[in-house]
């Protein structure tokens, strides 16, 4: 994709801030100013597009943004910060396709995006893509087609580069939502046996993105070979943490009792392995919940061991984080593990310990509001929900909570049809004044409750009006906008 293969004439200037203090000299100026000093320099563009709240965002900000390597590198490149509540940031990441924080992207001097980097990576791999991206002179598009149509030109720098571009993260620009998963199966059979590690990353992700369809026999054969290898299990160790055990469930019985084995065993040395970050260490107790979730059917509750794990890594984490940045990104984890193994109360008060000293304590809020919905408590549920919204800074983070606040109160107080069309009002104000307007994350919020509403009214007469006057006002947000309004022809 060329940055600047789409107009974005009348597009604001979104102001780009340092996001740390570690040393990367982040552009101070707009985003057209930064890729117009690029292309007059010859000079890649680097690009980071977050949120204060965003715990990837904080674990990128603790530990790879520090790297003095990864820092080093990054002055080949304009380095451009892009906080997603700055002016224009949500039109900005309509334009680049970014949805999710963080998204990482490098574009070439003249605007082509060269790659997108995922926020998984091990550490030492991002000084590394940093490299890869600027020694390569074309844009990704290029390499992928090349990737498809003729492999044998692709050297082993390209085929890393295809490994390590994060394919789930530009709103399916290049391979689109439905075929993600066919197109990196095919990149990595043309992958040759001299990139092999690269073949076998792409495999893994082309099974990741089919998980919903029934695993082939090379999906388990590929697992097992990435698990016997330290190295390949070292630079895939988020994507086994986070998948691993749903791959293996198709596996033959007696083939995934070994997978489970090797997985477990990994869990634990992910959690011991010091040189990792503190999340991918933490996320070594995920692993194990995932393994008792599926030898159970689901996760236990009463499980004292598995109880007493869970509750000395929460203690372990709330001891090991010790800046606003590594508490930001990694004790929501603790406190969510807390409560699915049935320990809410010590959930509840990790969380509420946490909230004078946050980074962003609305983020912490959504989490007690979650917990008290799951406990049935819709009074206090409502209470968390409503507090953090009022916390929320930055257009679209308020939009974000506001958002997630009506949807609440329409799923825990359904008929308090005038406090939910209030509330509402107030939060389509906030939407209706900002300078942002109807794009992104914005755009995908309001879509969601839209569609909220018209199921919250469907036969129910007396929520019709409200949810009318919701509904068309919502349409009428993005009619004044410059982008797609279809999926709202249904307001009423």
């Amino acid at each position: 994709m060329c940055a600047c293969g789409r107009s974005d004439t009348g597009a604001p200037q979104a102001t780009t801030a340092p996001a740390t203090s570690a040393g990367i000299e982040w552009f101070e100026g707009g985003v057209s100013e930064a890729f117009a000093l690029a292309k007059e320099r010859d000079q890649p563009l680097f690009l980071y597009w977050g949120a204060v709240w965003c715990p990837p965002c904080n674990q990128l900000r603790s530990t790879v943004f520090r790297d003095p390597a990864f820092v080093e590198m990054t002055r080949a490149f304009v380095a451009v910060y892009l906080d997603g509540d700055s002016e224009g940031a949500q039109r900005w990441g309509e334009h680049f396709g970014a949805a999710g924080y963080p998204t990482l992207i490098v574009f070439g001097p003249q605007g082509e995006e060269r790659t997108r980097l995922t926020s998984g990576m091990a550490l030492e791999r991002y000084p590394q893509a940093l490299q890869a991206a600027l020694e390569q002179n074309e844009s990704i598009a290029a390499v992928l087609a090349r990737g498809l149509e003729e492999p044998q030109s692709l050297t082993d720098d390209h085929w890393q580069l295809l490994a390590r571009t994060a394919w789930d993260a530009d709103d399916g620009r290049l391979l689109g939502q439905e075929d993600r998963a066919n197109t990196l199966s095919t990149l990595a059979q043309h992958c040759p046996a001299t990139s092999q590690p690269h073949c076998r990353r792409l495999k893994l992700l082309s099974s990741i993105a089919s998980l919903d369809q029934e695993s082939p026999p090379t999906t388990i054969e590929n697992l097992q070979q990435i698990l016997a290898d330290p190295q390949l299990t070292h630079d895939n160790l988020s994507e086994l943490q986070y998948h691993a055990v749903e791959l293996s469930r198709s596996a033959p019985a007696d083939v995934r009792a070994i997978l489970y084995a090797r997985l477990q065993t990994l869990a634990e040395r992910s959690f011991a392995d010091t040189r990792l970050p503190l999340k991918a260490r933490m996320l070594g107790t995920r692993l194990h919940m995932d393994l008792r979730r599926d030898e159970n059917g689901q996760l236990p509750q009463d499980d004292a061991d598995l109880q007493a794990l869970v509750r000395a890594r929460a203690a372990w984490a709330d001891e090991a984080a010790t800046t606003p940045a590594e508490r930001q990104s990694l004790i929501y984890n603790a406190a969510w593990y807390l409560h699915e193994v049935g320990l809410s109360d010590a959930a509840v008060e990790l969380l509420q310990a946490e909230l004078g000293n946050a980074v962003a304590p609305y983020y912490y809020m959504s989490y007690l509001a979650s917990i008290e919905k799951a406990r049935n408590n819709a009074t206090r549920a409502l209470g968390w929900s409503a507090r953090a919204w009022q916390l929320a800074t930055g257009p679209a983070t308020r939009t974000q909570w506001g958002t997630q606040h009506v949807l609440n109160l329409i799923e825990l107080a359904p008929d308090q049809i005038d406090t939910i069309e209030t509330v509402a009002n107030q939060l389509l104000d906030g939407v209706a004044q900002s300078q942002d307007g109807y794009y992104q994350r914005t755009r995908t919020r309001m879509q969601r409750l839209h569609d909220t509403l018209a199921q919250w009214s469907q036969d129910k007469p007396k929520r019709e009006a409200a949810a009318s006057r919701l509904r068309q006002r919502i349409a009428a947000l993005c009619a004044q906008s410059a982008t797609d309004c279809s999926a709202l022809t249904g307001a009423q």
